[in-house]
């Protein structure tokens, strides 16, 4: 009886001994998991927090390009798919529309040098009101008139009459997309959902502004701590130099 009691705790130990090495080893496993999952629950915050500042950015953007533009942060959103897919940048699109807001405005009184442009592609800068259109609606006019211009000499002087020098000539290929290819590519914009809401940008605007405020409020509080501590770390250096200086003697 003895020896079978012996032989079941020998048995026993031996089990114990091989559930305490696994139990040993799932819990190394666990803890390394545990440190990947930390890094990766890291990198993900890291990962949102890239992505929601970035959108900070471009919504602050757009909504100081719709500001300056009259035109839609919907529409300039869009616009910047199409003309990224052409070749060419929303700077540039922005720049050829600003220039083209002042040719339409010009052109509504009957002066201004592209009149002749505009009427040679037939395209109306007001509407039945005798309101002027909207920058993104005339541009899509004159891009579908243009195809309908065959010199590209001469395509590239009426683009460059309308939206300017610079920014004419470098918004052609997108103007080349005519008003149902531009058109598409904004619907595509939409789809993939590029397309910024006004009040989305609006919000953004707000962030931005209220995270420079928050900067500018460190800045000061920096400002007042150095103010502060400045002339006796003045002092201490002064006095450690002239301790050096004295050693060297």
């Amino acid at each position: 009886m003895a020896a079978r009691v012996e032989k079941m705790s020998v048995s026993l130990g031996l089990d114990m001994t091989e559930f305490k090495k696994g139990l040993n080893k799932a819990s190394q496993t666990l803890r390394s998991v545990g440190r990947k999952m930390s890094v990766a629950s890291a990198g993900i915050v890291a990962g949102f927090g890239a992505i929601i500042k970035r959108a900070a950015a471009t919504g602050d953007a757009f909504h100081k390009m719709s500001l300056r533009t009259g035109e839609t942060v919907e529409d300039l959103s869009a616009l910047k798919f199409a003309a990224e897919r052409s070749g060419t940048s929303i700077e540039t699109v922005e720049t050829g529309i600003l220039r083209l807001a002042r040719n339409m405005n010009d052109t509504a009184q009957g002066v201004g040098e592209a009149k002749d442009s505009f009427e040679r592609l037939g395209v109306k800068v007001t509407d039945a009101n005798g309101q002027l259109r909207s920058g993104t609606s005339v541009m899509l006019d004159v891009a579908e008139a243009l195809k309908m211009v065959e010199s590209d000499t001469e395509k590239a002087a009426i683009a460059a009459g309308i939206f300017g020098r610079s920014a004419g000539p470098a918004l052609l290929p997108l103007l080349k997309e005519g008003q149902g290819g531009i058109e598409a590519l904004m619907a595509k914009a939409r789809e993939l959902g590029g397309v910024m809401s006004t009040e989305m940008a609006a919000d953004a605007a707000a962030f931005e502004d209220a995270m420079t405020d928050m900067q500018t409020a460190m800045d000061g509080v920096g400002r007042e701590i150095a103010s502060g501590l400045l002339p006796k770390l003045t002092t201490m250096a002064t006095d450690v130099s002239e301790a050096f200086a004295n050693m060297s003697e």
